[in-house]
């Protein structure tokens, strides 16, 4: 399998899986989220959508850029447009008016990574990764 390949199915995993862990697997982020006593049930159904999306996008993904007809020249680029949805789709949240990358209760004791936000973060980790793995398809063509 190509590198691109590889990369972007990597970041697939990461969509598909990392709502669920973060959001309902590990105590110290689910807190925040889906296991948060006060988050009403309409909020907690719209991360459980969030969930369900992210897994069922990076099945998809990974169908697309492992499974799929290797002669068929618009596999990646398909596959690639969907990974670059969701890591988008996190970013854009933030625009919407009052909404927060965390709720103000775990403001002074919410973790960071490299200086950044988690969402904020994993959002521009995704982003990163795809188009580095549309990069490396596009040299891996010629």
């Amino acid at each position: 399998m190509a590198w691109s390949h590889v990369l972007l199915v990597l970041v697939a995993l990461l969509i598909g899986g990392g709502g669920l862990v973060a959001d309902f697997i590990v105590p110290a982020t689910a807190r925040q989220h889906l296991k948060n006593p006060h988050w009403p049930p309409h909020a907690k159904f719209h991360n459980g959508q969030s969930i369900s999306y992210g897994l069922l996008n990076g099945a998809l993904i990974v169908y697309l850029a492992v499974f799929a007809d290797p002669e068929n020249s618009l596999s990646f680029p398909l596959a690639a447009a969907l990974t670059l949805v969701y890591p988008l789709s996190m970013l854009g949240a933030r625009l919407f008016p009052g909404t927060a990358w965390h709720d103000p209760e775990f403001g002074e004791n919410h973790p960071q990574v490299a200086g950044l936000d988690p969402n904020l973060f994993a959002g521009l980790l995704g982003l990163v990764l795809t188009l580095l793995a549309v990069l490396l398809y596009v040299l891996e063509r010629r």
